[in-house]
């Protein structure tokens, strides 16, 4: 990539879309990841909570806007919801607010079976 900003820190419309189109791509790539990570979960989960719970799990990761991938933790963090959330009993939420308090973010943990739970990242 060549450099096109000059000395009053001015980037040519040409290079900025260089810029974004590999971010783009970039982008492109690690969603495409994380769904195919996202998958293979799905799939072993069917077999250890059935078809209900990973149905379940996905509308309730639709409607909390749930970005990214998947990953198992040991323990979860934050509180533990007081009754069912979204379509799934026991979850927890560790959750955030950012630098103008008229947003949030953090992480949803699903338990699975034996301990292991299921983090995913929201942000809204």
């Amino acid at each position: 990539m060549k450099s096109e900003v000059d000395n009053d820190y001015y980037m040519s419309q040409e290079f900025y879309n260089e810029i974004m189109s590999e971010a783009d791509a970039e982008e492109d790539l690690r969603i495409a990841e994380d769904k195919r990570v996202n998958d293979r979960i799905f799939k072993a989960l069917i077999s250890v909570k059935g078809k209900r719970f990973v149905s379940n799990l996905k509308k309730d990761l639709k409607e909390n806007e749930c970005d990214g991938g998947l990953k198992f933790s040991n323990r979860p963090k934050g509180e533990k919801q007081s009754n069912y959330w979204g379509n799934i009993n026991g979850v927890y939420v560790d959750q955030y607010t950012g630098y103008e308090c008229d947003d949030y973010y953090g992480w949803i943990y699903f338990p699975i079976k034996n301990g292991k739970w299921l983090k995913c990242h929201y942000a809204c």
